[in-house]
């Protein structure tokens, strides 16, 4: 009460309440000063300047006048109509400027170098291309037109503007001259004026003709002395055609499949409204790529190569300039070694890449707080702090396989957003207990962390988990009971487990499971009956596990992998298995025949139930002397591939009733010394390929026996792609 009594207390609260209302809108003036401040740097805006005259920071994208090596495909027509707009405007002395505009993109510089090239313009006195830019000076076009005519009698001032018109009026004057003036940026009324009129010669018996590239309409508009030419997109025949040169398609196999997606491509590019094979052909081959064994090498920086070059692409301008104005201020790359990052400057990153971390620096110092992607590369083992990741709150995903190794600190269980982690070589005793209240993850990588010795009984508590990888996990000797909670996991690799012993029966209630790999895990005996409730199964990888003897009862996999297994029969129920896609029997050295039939009761042939059944690969299976005659029951039968089968003599006469076969692969064994007389009914066969077997190679060269394989596209002496 007494402190109410005091006078001027409470009624100093409103004041200090303005000026704590001026202070924060002070502060939030400041915030938005320093980003506006930022992107000025970022986008290398100049002072007093306009946004049309910015420092010319793309010289990779400076043009020439050299055509490519390659022939143009398409722009005939629109070379053709733009030589006849020239020629419209010779018939009097004033200089012709006629402006194509168009999407950045489309080939407006490779239209130029067309009618540049032309032969019609070879014939005039004199040729002359320059690149203007976003950098426009009337000064450097004028110095650069004088630059690539020569002078007689030394050089030409051009310090001043009208020393440059006045050099251009003697050197122009009763000339015939071609000039391209490419990528003109520049908006400004008097300047493009200023342009005209330099370019206005208009002596007797003189011809200016002049082609200026621009990507806006309001620049063509002002600078022509005609009606501006807009470049349309290429039609889909043209487009296909340039499709068909870059990606190769002519050397490519299933050309028909091929040809629908590339047409569809081809569409869609002519539809966009801009078309630059060059730009953006590593989309149109990675598309094209899409289901194919090994990309050939015009696509060499989307996955595995083959062949020993790599063709570099361009990204398109517009995706260009579209990825830079998104993610200017959100990337960052923080070398900890460097110590000159600046966590300020970087408060609207959101995707980071830390090298070189030295586990004495605090990320909290390197990094912004709201980061929701974070990878750690070129670093050594890593053991960090326990509360390491406590500031990083929107932490999505992180990434340690850029590290020797990772101890995983307690801080990680509280990145309740998290919902990619991969730490592979993880160094943990065990997985934490408190990677399970990760309730959001949904990939989590621990490839090659064998010092795991155990998961947490409480693993099933991770709902969303999609995707597990234990490979090389040795230390595992079993997994958790609560493992079949894990309902939404759809990719399980467990390859190289060698210390699991038995599968527990709750992994059939995993029954979003696509794909299986228990290779390598050598101790299993036995797959429990519950997997075959997995009816989204397609892939099963069993290879190596050499002490399993029998299979469970319809599983639903389409690709079975049971190579280098000890399997001197193969069980009876494997003939349930009615979904099979691929059969692998790579290196089963024991295997001496496959059965005919599920039960004497029913006489029913083994592959009778094959029908889904596309490709069959025999690898080493030394001792099978003989093809079972149920594989002409394979109705869907494509690659039939036979390597180091020694055992086998002959290919049998009933091979002519798989008439869906495609492929046929004979490899590494020079047993087989003839094809049967069949092999000309098959007459889907696309490719025969034999390798190491000379015999059988001459056999096919004879002129007697040509006439057999004459329906067939390819006849290799080497595999032409992979087929698992």
């Amino acid at each position: 009460m007494k402190f109410l009594q005091k006078p001027g207390v409470l009624s100093c609260l409103p004041v200090a309440h303005k000026k704590i209302v001026v202070a924060n809108r002070m502060k939030s003036m400041r915030e938005e000063l320093r980003k506006i401040s930022k992107d000025f740097r970022d986008f290398k805006f100049s002072e007093g300047r306009t946004c049309t005259s910015l420092e010319q920071h793309d010289d990779d994208r400076e043009t020439s006048s050299r055509l490519p090596e390659e022939p143009i495909i398409g722009r005939n027509r629109e070379k053709q109509e733009i030589i006849n707009l020239l020629s419209a405007g010779t018939n009097n002395d004033e200089t012709v400027i006629v402006s194509i505009h168009g999407l950045g993109g489309m080939g407006k510089s490779t239209l130029a170098q067309l009618i540049y090239n032309d032969a019609q313009f070879k014939k005039y006195d004199h040729r002359i291309w320059v690149y203007v830019s976003r950098d426009f000076s009337l000064k450097k076009i004028g110095s650069s037109i004088i630059s690539l005519i020569p002078i007689e009698g030394g050089q030409q001032n051009r310090d001043t503007l009208e020393a440059i018109n006045q050099c251009l009026d003697n050197l122009l004057r009763g000339k015939k001259v071609l000039i391209v003036l490419d990528d003109l940026w520049e908006e400004k009324d008097n300047e493009l004026g200023k342009l005209r009129s330099m370019l206005q010669v208009g002596k007797k018996g003189t011809t200016i003709d002049v082609i200026v590239t621009t990507r806006k309409e309001d620049i063509a508009r002002k600078v022509s002395t005609c009606t501006p030419y807009k470049l349309q997109p290429l039609n889909d025949n043209t487009c296909w055609e340039i499709i068909k040169r870059y990606s190769r398609f002519e050397d490519q196999h299933y050309q028909e499949r091929l040809e629908k997606i590339g047409l569809d491509i081809a569409k869609k590019c002519g539809e966009s409204g801009w078309w630059s094979p060059q730009r953006c052909l590593p989309f149109v081959v990675a598309s094209m790529c899409i289901g194919r064994a090994p990309l050939p090498c015009s696509a060499t920086h989307h996955g595995e190569t083959s062949g020993d070059h790599m063709e570099r692409y361009t990204m398109h301008d517009l995706v260009h300039d579209l990825a830079t104005l998104i993610m200017g201020d959100e990337l960052i790359v923080s070398n900890v070694a460097s110590k000159n990052n600046k966590t300020n400057s970087q408060k609207y990153c959101r995707y980071a890449s830390v090298t070189k971390y030295d586990n004495t620096t605090k990320l909290s110092n390197v990094l912004p707080s709201k980061v929701r992607a974070l990878h750690f590369s070129d670093s050594s083992k890593l053991d960090l702090s326990c509360g390491a990741f406590s500031f990083a709150k929107c932490l999505r995903i992180l990434d340690f396989s850029g590290c020797s190794g990772i101890l995983l600190p307690a801080s990680i269980g509280k990145l309740k957003q998290l919902k990619y982690l991969t730490a592979s070589q993880m160094q943990n005793d065990v997985l934490p207990e408190f990677m399970t209240e990760l309730s959001k993850l949904q990939y989590l990588n621990l490839n090659g962390s064998s010092h795991i010795s155990a998961l947490p009984e409480s693993m099933g508590k991770l709902w969303c988990l999609k995707y597990l990888g234990l490979s090389g996990c040795s230390g595992i000797s079993k997994l958790p009971g609560s493992f079949g909670d894990l309902k939404c996991m759809m990719h399980l690799d467990m390859s190289g487990c060698s210390g699991i012993r038995e599968l527990p029966d709750s992994l059939g209630n995993l029954t979003n499971l696509h794909h299986l790999d228990l290779s390598e895990c050598s101790g299993v005996k036995e797959i429990p009956e519950s997997l075959c409730g997995l009816t989204h199964l397609q892939y099963l990888n069993l290879s190596f596990c050499r002490y399993i003897g029998r299979l469970a009862e319809a599983i639903g996999s389409l690709h079975l992998d049971l190579s280098m297994n000890r399997f001197e029969y193969l069980p009876e129920s494997i003939g349930n298995l009615k979904r099979l896609h691929t059969l692998n029997l790579m290196n089963c050295w024991f295997l001496k025949s496959l059965p005919e039939s599920i039960g004497c009761a029913t006489g029913l042939k083994l592959f009778h139930h094959f029908r889904a059944l596309q490709k069959l690969h025999f690898f080493g299976c030394q001792n099978l002397e003989s093809l079972p005659e149920g594989i002409q029951q394979l109705s869907s039968l494509q690659t039939l591939r036979l390597a180091k089968c020694h055992s086998i003599s002959t290919l049998p006469e009933w091979l002519s009733d798989i008439s869906s076969l495609k492929s046929l692969v004979i490899e590494g064994f020079d047993s087989i010394k003839s094809l049967p007389a069949c092999i000309q009914h098959l007459t889907n066969l696309e490719e025969l390929v034999i390798e190491g077997n000379q015999e059988l190679q001459q056999w096919c060269k004879s002129e007697e026996n040509k006439a057999k394989l004459a329906h067939i596209n390819i006849v290799s002496s080497r595999p032409s792609h992979l087929f698992f």
